[in-house]
């Protein structure tokens, strides 16, 4: 099976800035089949060093794209105040 080759349109560079010294910093993100949909929520937690200090991910349910991304936020925030983290 032939495939045609990928063009790039736009290579733009990124970069992680970590967050300061004794600062949590939540990452999150949500994936739905639709909006409304079935939806998931994954969080990551890093430390000034870029350290990765826990991830969990979750089943949201049925849920708009919004109401997932809010719902991400608190689970984070959740997480975090659990585990003592106040700096966030």
């Amino acid at each position: 099976m032939k495939m045609p080759p990928v063009v790039a349109l736009l290579i733009k560079e990124c970069k992680w800035i970590p967050p300061p010294l004794e600062t949590i910093m939540i990452c999150c993100d949500v994936a739905s089949r639709g909006n409304p949909g079935n939806g998931g929520a994954g969080v990551i937690f890093r430390d000034s060093k870029c350290a990765c200090l826990g991830a969990l991910s979750a089943g949201l349910g049925f849920s708009t794209s919004f109401s997932a991304e809010i719902l991400s936020i608190i689970i984070g925030l959740h997480q975090a105040a659990e585990r003592g983290w106040r700096k966030v």
